[in-house]
């Protein structure tokens, strides 16, 4: 159990991490967000919470970054605080959406689409055997995805139908509607740093697959989270009479 001053900071350091993408250390913390400690109980507090598996501590670094765990208890908190899509968007989207109504290729196309200028985030589609994206090379405007090597090892795996529909088959039958792996929940080491927001979608005839969002492990859930469930729910209310 988080004390009210570990929590605190742990936010404040996942604040921090998904801004700068760099390990957060404690010297500037006490100014920046005016609390009332000092960067020496900063770090014994740093210490406590890398004990507990919120924190660790890369290689490179003297400071610390959020673990899975810590993203996870974050988001429990922030589940009423999203951001909502502007009145103006929904209009474009909605109709964009509604024109493709009769080809799944260019629905799902649109849809991916939407979700990228939604998020800023790459986002993916899975239905009949077939994968659509969107946004990949803008994965490369974060500094998770600078090392070319791993960055092909990634696209292996998310421009792959049968690699991403194993690891999203695995959690098509939890209860929540917008599905969130993180880190080692996507059982990959190579996504060790990445993070997954998808749903289950059904198209025409019951035709059964999935729509989802992927970029860094810190990106914007607020924002990404009602995007992909207001595509998804666009589709379906499009295609509730067919």
């Amino acid at each position: 159990m988080l004390t009210a001053r570990q929590k605190r900071l742990l936010e404040i350091i996942i604040r921090e991490f998904s801004d700068t993408a760099e390990a957060v250390g404690s010297i500037d913390l006490p100014d920046k967000y005016e609390l009332t400690i000092s960067p020496a109980t900063i770090r014994n507090e740093m210490a406590r919470l890398m004990d507990m598996g919120y924190l660790q501590k890369p290689h490179s670094s003297s400071g610390r970054v959020p673990t899975t765990l810590a993203f996870k208890y974050f988001l429990q908190d922030i589940l009423d605080e999203f951001e909502d899509i502007d009145i103006k968007e929904r209009a474009v989207f909605n109709e964009d959406l509604f024109q493709k109504r009769f080809n799944a290729d260019h629905l799902m196309l649109s849809a991916v689409n939407a979700l990228n200028e939604l998020t800023s985030n790459a986002s993916i589609a899975l239905i009949e055997d077939k994968i659509f994206h969107a946004g990949l090379s803008e994965l490369l405007d974060n500094p998770e995805f600078q090392d070319l090597e791993k960055f092909k090892s990634i696209l292996s795996i998310i421009e792959d139908y049968s690699e991403m529909a194993s690891i999203l088959n695995r959690y098509r039958d939890k209860s929540e509607d917008v599905r969130i792996l993180i880190g080692e929940e996507t059982g990959s080491k190579i996504l060790d740093n990445c993070a997954i927001v998808f749903v289950p979608i059904t198209l025409y005839s019951n035709t059964s697959g999935f729509l989802a969002v992927f970029g860094p492990n810190r990106m914007n859930y607020r924002k990404v989270v009602p995007a992909l469930k207001y595509i998804s729910d666009k589709i379906e209310d499009i295609l509730r009479d067919w």
